[in-house]
């Protein structure tokens, strides 16, 4: 697993994540919202092998699901302008959740289930009360 890239600057902070290399098991991993509100993300997944059913936890109340994604399709769950799109097409048809993605402020744990091999990227900007 890598959790690589972090950018930041002093009047727009931004903060990336990337790339989040899944196995087949799934994974947990943690991410730190250095903000002190709720921060909108964009959650990007390449899946190396085609997903029936995958499951992201620890991103809103209640888990994020998400159904039929094939090999090598873009899909993107974005809490920050809040449309789901596969390989830039609405994709609401196959997301499944009561909200949209955000990282809470401090660490957030996040669990990956039912997914096979994929590519995932985290992008969000840290909100400030």
């Amino acid at each position: 697993q890598e959790v690589a890239q972090t950018t930041s600057s002093l009047l727009n902070e931004e903060v990336k994540y990337l790339p989040i290399i899944i196995g087949a098991d799934g994974t947990s991993f943690s991410i730190i919202n250095n903000g002190t509100a709720a921060a909108p993300c964009r959650i990007t997944i390449i899946p190396k092998n085609d997903i029936m059913l995958l499951t992201i936890e620890g991103l809103s109340e209640e888990p994020i699901q998400v159904e039929k994604v094939m090999k090598g399709k873009i899909l993107v769950i974005d809490g920050i302008d809040r449309k789901v799109t596969l390989d830039d097409e609405n994709a609401f048809e196959i997301f499944t959740a009561w909200e949209f993605p955000k990282l809470q402020p401090g660490e957030n744990n996040i669990k990956i289930t039912n997914a096979d091999l994929m590519t995932l990227n985290i992008e969000y900007q840290p909100r400030y009360i």
